[in-house]
């Protein structure tokens, strides 16, 4: 991807970013909301919580997305690459510390962003539900790419959402990326299914509304990955948003949401290692899934 292409792409997500929020400002304040289980809700908060938590993701987002594109070169550098896990760790800290504030001020609390486990359910059952899940949804998606679209999968390690794995070549840096991973994973978790779907869908009792919202956001939000994976981002972003209404709460949509990119990780590095034994990889690379 030329740079002209990528300033591009970034030039459609703003935009259409832009369009989206501009819908869900509009849909609160047209929509009926006045109450929440029985508690009268200022709609124009909810209007200011949401620009916030807009401007808290978009800009460190576009952030980091200028700084992936400063090289066409699939090795950064150390420097780099340290500079990119702050960049998303501080993004999504405030991401998580603004939802959560968000969530509290609640009449039901971190309840109202689905931070709970239901009465007959425990941790192991979430983690194994989510890993089930994870397994059928992959296992399905790959059968579409191969009968369906005749597309033959290969891991291409310069791909933007596979490449960031790509320099973490120690094991302390692989460790700090984990870590981040996690984190990640439940900022966007909290905003697009917590905050989005289980919050403003409450408010509005317009929950499939805003389902249809926050899948849209998501695509959005990984279109700098490539139009080729954008019916992948479609189909799992429908996949956690209904597990998230389904279920009442985000923890089943974190579950699934980590085994995934711990996927896309551990397989990176494996292929990394297992084909190069120095750090600097060249541009364009890429190899069938099942080798």
């Amino acid at each position: 991807m030329t740079k002209s292409e990528r300033f591009r792409t970034l030039g459609l997500v703003i935009v259409l970013g832009s369009i989206s929020l501009y819908l869900i400002v509009y849909l609160l304040n047209k929509l009926p909301v006045s109450y929440y289980d029985g508690v009268l809700i200022s709609k124009y908060q909810v209007i200011w919580q949401t620009l916030i938590l807009s401007s808290a993701f978009l800009i460190p987002t576009i952030l980091v997305n200028f700084l992936n594109d400063q090289t066409d070169e699939i090795s950064y550098g150390e420097n780099i690459v340290w500079l990119q896990h702050i960049y998303r760790f501080f993004r999504s800290l405030s991401i998580i510390l603004l939802v959560v504030y968000f969530g509290i001020h609640q009449p039901d609390g971190i309840l109202s962003i689905g931070l709970y486990i239901g009465e007959n359910n425990t941790a192991i059952t979430v983690i194994l539900s989510g890993l089930i899940i994870f397994i059928y949804f992959g296992g399905g998606y790959s059968l579409i790419n191969k009968y369906l679209l005749k597309i033959k999968s290969v891991w291409d390690l310069s791909k933007p959402g596979i490449k960031e794995f790509v320099d973490n070549k120690t094991t302390s840096m692989r460790f700090v990326s984990l870590l981040l991973l996690l984190i990640c994973v439940l900022s966007e978790e909290l905003l697009f299914r917590g905050f989005i779907v289980l919050l403003l869908g409450k408010i509005s009792n317009q929950i499939y509304l805003f389902g249809v919202v926050s899948i849209i956001l998501s695509v959005l939000t990984h279109y700098y990955q490539g139009k080729d994976k954008l019916l992948f981002h479609l189909l799992f972003a429908m996949l956690l948003v209904g597990v998230t209404i389904f279920s009442g709460n985000i923890l089943l949509a974190i579950t699934i949401h980590i085994f995934n990119n711990l996927y896309v990780a551990i397989m990176t590095w494996r292929i990394v290692d297992k084909k190069f034994d120095s750090g600097c990889l060249p541009n364009n690379v890429s190899f069938p899934v099942d080798k």
